[in-house]
């Protein structure tokens, strides 16, 4: 299990807990709130989002970031596709972007009306689902 949340000083942090033994494995921090912590599909690794503008996935064996995409504003939310290929987020600019892990290239920007609340791939990768400010649900082709 992994918790997101902001501390005193505004430090973020991802808690990464064994549910199983109740003991926490390790704590990931960011400079500002985390917004959201998700295991990759093979549970190797996480991706969390920040108020410090970053996306990151970090390595679940040894605790290393292993990518950073900075944004333009705050990160609402990460997740990766269910092949774990590529990552989505929703940023406060406005934009859902979506990113090719291996690459570390952005692949696809969609531009909304206003800041991005979620962003989540279909089961196929074909398909981006998000939500906006505006109140929409808006579904976009994606790279599969």
């Amino acid at each position: 299990m992994v918790t997101a949340s902001g501390a005193v000083r505004y430090m973020g942090l991802a808690t990464v807990y064994d549910v199983e033994f109740a003991v926490e494995l390790m704590k990931i921090e960011h400079d500002g709130v985390v917004t959201s912590a998700r295991f990759s599909p093979d549970e190797k690794t996480l991706v969390t989002s920040s108020e410090d503008k970053g996306a990151r996935i970090w390595s679940l064996e040894d605790g290393l970031e292993l990518r950073l995409w900075k944004h333009p504003n705050f990160v609402q939310t990460a997740s990766f596709s269910h092949d774990g290929r590529f990552v989505c987020t929703a940023c406060h600019d406005g934009n859902a972007r979506i990113f090719d892990v291996r690459t570390r290239r952005e692949m696809q920007c969609f531009r909304h009306p206003e800041m991005v609340t979620c962003a989540s791939f279909s089961p196929d990768a074909l398909q981006l689902l998000t939500s906006c400010g505006d109140a929409a649900a808006r579904v976009w082709g994606a790279v599969g």
